[in-house]
């Protein structure tokens, strides 16, 4: 594992390379659409938080689409959120590097609990999980 880098975009092209572009660009473009998504975000720039890794993965599971998704479909959704997340509030605002690396670790850990038998390799391979 390498503290120096995230994981996010390995773990979406795995995503990808599995289930095909078609339902990579569906999952992208249902979180880009969500009010719940977007809620978040506005919420967390203008208070700059960080939101808990736990509450990027239950605004996702909040939409009914997702609720019962597999726990690759969840991870894919959750981490396309945390990408919007970063994109839009670090822009303007200075969050370290170890505290966005705490984010996706706990959103990653979070779906690795809920579906271990069935994540994806690069989730089983990481290590990233306690």
């Amino acid at each position: 594992m390498d503290d120096q880098k995230l994981y996010t975009n390995e773990v979406l092209e795995e995503f990808k390379r599995v289930y095909g572009e078609r339902k990579y660009s569906k999952i992208k473009s249902d979180i880009e659409a969500s009010k719940k998504s977007k809620q978040l975000i506005h919420e967390c720039l203008t208070k700059r938080l960080y939101p808990p890794g736990d509450q990027i993965v239950a605004c996702v599971m909040s939409n009914f689409k997702y609720s019962f998704a597999k726990g690759d479909t969840l991870a894919a959704a959750s981490l396309f959120l945390f990408k919007d997340w970063i994109d839009v509030c670090t822009r303007d605002n200075y969050y370290p590097f170890h505290q966005i690396r705490q984010i996706e670790i706990e959103i990653l850990n979070r779906i690795y609990k809920m579906s271990a038998n069935t994540a994806l390799p690069i989730l089983k391979e990481s290590k990233l999980y306690k």
